[in-house]
């Protein structure tokens, strides 16, 4: 029984722990001592306060895309691949590193990626055309970090073109493209 890991007086647990607030307030109320009223509303059970439910406030947060295709969030990835060719030639003309543009639609969470060789707005345009707008059509809103490729001239006049809004977050702001 939680009544008897209560560490009230046995007198006040019979007072509210049995009968409850509602029923004590109606049954021996108006009876009661003036002193024992103010003593049973001022009553609380540190171990039942413990485990009690807390009334909190909805977290605030942004409203999110509803549909498929409403916000597509970008980013870029860099794999070394040093450490997966240990035996390959360390000169500077082979290729160590394989760019990917990881693409993510921020309603559903479907993910796309291609291999990018660089990160100008050529290849990004490329890339975003070839793995997302072929398949799926053009994006609504496309969420990209501070990167020069995605500021460049040619790409604002892409997404114009493409009817594409460009939403570009300021550097260190992980908090728009943090589904990718």
């Amino acid at each position: 029984m939680a009544l008897k890991r209560c560490a009230l007086p046995t007198a006040s647990i019979e007072i509210l722990g049995i009968l409850g607030r509602a029923r004590w307030s109606a049954c021996c109320r108006p009876r009661a001592d003036p002193k024992v009223i103010a003593a049973a509303e001022a009553l609380e059970c540190p171990y039942c306060n413990k485990f009690s439910s807390r009334k909190q406030s909805a977290p605030a947060h942004a409203e999110g895309p509803m549909d498929f295709n409403e916000q597509l969030q970008t980013d870029t990835l860099w794999f070394d691949l040093s450490s997966v060719e240990p035996d390959a030639p360390s000169d500077k003309s082979s290729k160590r590193k394989i760019g990917m543009l990881v693409m993510v639609d921020s309603a559903t969470r479907f993910m796309a990626l291609r291999t990018i060789p660089d990160e100008s707005s050529n290849s990004l345009m490329k890339a975003v055309e070839r793995e997302w707008i072929r398949y799926f059509g053009r994006p609504k809103q496309l969420s990209v970090d501070e990167l020069s490729g995605w500021g460049s001239d040619a790409m604002i006049q892409w997404s114009g073109d493409h009817d594409i809004e460009m939403k570009i977050s300021p550097g260190r702001s992980h908090s728009r493209t943090s589904i990718v």
